[in-house]
C-alpha cells in the first residue's frame, strides 16, 4: 500500500487518535502554565507546577508515538511530506503552494483547501517538530544535568510562545475551513472508520 492523498481516508484511525491527544495535552500543558508559579519564586512547588512537569513527560511520549505512528503508517501524510526540507522537489512544490496562498490573499479571496498540499503537511511537520523541542527541553530541564538546565528552560519558554501561536494559528484555519464548507469539524474529530483503502 502506498501513502494515499485521498481527503476521505487520508488519516488512519491511529493519526487522528495521537492528533487528537496531542491536541489535548499541549492545550493541557499550555492552560497550566497560566497557572504557574515560577520554581525560583516559590519556596514549594504549587500543584500547577507539579501537573506540568508530570503532563511534559506524558505530552512527550505522546508526541514520539506520533513521530513512530508517521514513520510506519502506510496511509496519510508521509514523513518527507511534513519534513520537505531536504528534497529540492518538496521545497520546490512548498514554495509554489505558499506562492498560491499569498496570491489568493493579496487578491482578498481564500485559497483552496487541500489538505495534503506542501504548505499544509510542512505546517503540520513544523507544528510536530516544535511541540516536540518544547516537550523535550521541559524534560531536560525538569530531569537533566544542572548545566543544562537555564539553556533547557530558556527554549522551552521560547518554543511554549512560538506553539500558542500554532495553536491558535491551527485551530483558527480548521474553524474557517469548517466556516467555508471545505471540511467539517465532524470530520476533522471523526474517530469512526474511514473507507478502506482498495
Amino acid at each position: 500500500m502506498s501513502i494515499t492523498t485521498d481527503p476521505f481516508r487520508i488519516h488512519s484511525r491511529m493519526t487522528r487518535v495521537l492528533h487528537a491527544a496531542t491536541a489535548l495535552a499541549i492545550v493541557w500543558q499550555l492552560g497550566l502554565s497560566l497557572l504557574m508559579v515560577p520554581p525560583d519564586d516559590a519556596p514549594v512547588l504549587g500543584a500547577p507546577m507539579i501537573l506540568h512537569e508530570y503532563g511534559g513527560a506524558i505530552s512527550l511520549v505522546v508526541l514520539v508515538l506520533f513521530w513512530l505512528n508517521a514513520m510506519t503508517r502506510r496511509t496519510g501524510t508521509s514523513l518527507r511530506a511534513l519534513l520537505p526540507w531536504g528534497s529540492p522537489a518538496r521545497l520546490a512544490a512548498l514554495w509554489a503552494d505558499l506562492k498560491a496562498h499569498l496570491g489568493a490573499l493579496v487578491h482578498l479571496r481564500a485559497p483552496t483547501h487541500q489538505a495534503d498540499t506542501g504548505l499544509a503537511s510542512a505546517v503540520h511537520g513544523a507544528g510536530l517538530l516544535l511541540m516536540t523541542a518544547m516537550a523535550a527541553s521541559g524534560l531536560l530541564w525538569w530531569q537533566g544535568p544542572a548545566s543544562l538546565t537555564e539553556t533547557a528552560i530558556e527554549l522551552h519558554v521560547l518554543c511554549g510562545n512560538l506553539v500558542w501561536a500554532y495553536l491558535i494559528g491551527h485551530a483558527l484555519m480548521g474553524l474557517f475551513n469548517h466556516v467555508r464548507k471545505d471540511t467539517s469539524l465532524g470530520q476533522m474529530w471523526s474517530f469512526g472508520p474511514r473507507k478502506e483503502l482498495n
